[in-house]
């Protein structure tokens, strides 16, 4: 269901922004799970959109300035969902056209990774956006963000395995990015193009960060999708795809750390304790590959099961 005064402010936005009749607006659904925002589906007439809604902690995770940029410079992109409506002011309630499809959290996304490549390049390849997403200083503050204890022995050995390639990382060419390219922010349409949602952390980066982003569950579809977008990478930069998914892990467990210690298990129906962790023990076997120099085989065994 949705909170009264929300839904109230919701269709005030529709009809006094957007010129709908209140009586052709219809509260859909509340869609489930999120890290950040609370999601809804609205309808005006025959045409669905999706309504974001960020409560005012959560904004402490997201910067809306990112989100602002990327939607000027993304606005002509034919992949990107596009935004009808964002409240500039309080910074916590957006509206976007709905995607009709299917999201590729829900399918075998390893089939679509040909088009993930075509809808990532087309946004990598656009003008640079306003701002750069400086990767380490959003770790940096997070860090001070938990408590102490939570920056515990495998954290901290992650840490140290990416302060090895530090000046490499940071000294990267810069592309416009998403920055959260995981399967559920990309929808498959009934174009049977794979479209690109949720810009709340889009700012210029590594390329290979996106690709890395892909594989939020199982790293190995971070392989396929850098294999079907640059086929001719080195080992080099199959190292940093790595590095950038050890940072992403420790990113998450930080974010899902401090969503556990300000109550989010309640607001948002999901066991934030339960993925910190989720995130940062996938960092174990990463570690290990790139200290017994085993990256190599571990794409061969990759692309070998594919």
């Amino acid at each position: 269901m949705i909170n009264k005064d929300i839904n109230e402010r919701i269709i005030n936005v529709f009809q006094n922004e957007l010129y709908a009749n209140k009586e052709d607006i219809k509260f859909i659904k509340k869609h489930d799970g999120g890290m950040s925002n609370l999601t809804y589906l609205f309808s005006v007439k025959e045409k669905k959109y999706a309504v974001h809604y960020t409560e005012k902690d959560g904004l402490k995770f997201v910067n809306r300035n990112y989100e602002l940029s990327a939607l000027e410079v993304t606005k002509n992109n034919p992949y990107v969902q596009k935004c009808v409506y964002f409240d500039k002011e309080n910074l916590d309630l957006r509206i976007y056209e709905y995607i009709d499809g299917e999201s590729l959290n829900l399918l075998d996304y390893k089939n679509y990774v040909k088009e993930v490549a075509e809808s990532l390049k087309s946004f990598h390849q656009m003008n640079k956006f306003d701002y750069d997403y400086k990767p380490f200083d959003y770790l940096t503050k997070m860090e001070n963000e938990v408590e102490k204890s939570d920056l515990n022995e495998l954290y901290n050995e992650s840490k140290n395995v990416l302060l090895t390639k530090y000046s490499q990382l940071i000294n990267r060419p810069l592309y416009p990015c998403h920055n959260d390219a995981q399967p559920s922010n990309l929808v498959l349409g009934i174009d049977s193009k794979v479209h690109i949602i949720d810009l709340e952390f889009a700012a210029n980066n590594d390329y290979l960060y996106d690709i890395a982003t892909f594989g939020n569950l199982e790293f190995k579809y971070s392989i396929l999708l850098l294999n079907e977008y640059k086929k001719d990478h080195t080992k080099e930069e199959l190292l940093y795809l790595i590095l950038w998914r050890i940072f992403i892990n420790m990113q998450w467990y930080l974010v899902a750390k401090q969503k556990y210690h300000l109550g989010y298990n309640e607001i948002l129906n999901l066991d934030f304790n339960g993925i910190s962790y989720f995130f940062l023990n996938k960092n174990r076997e990463l570690i290990d590959l790139i200290k017994e120099d085993k990256i190599l085989d571990y794409e061969k065994e990759v692309l070998k099961n594919a």
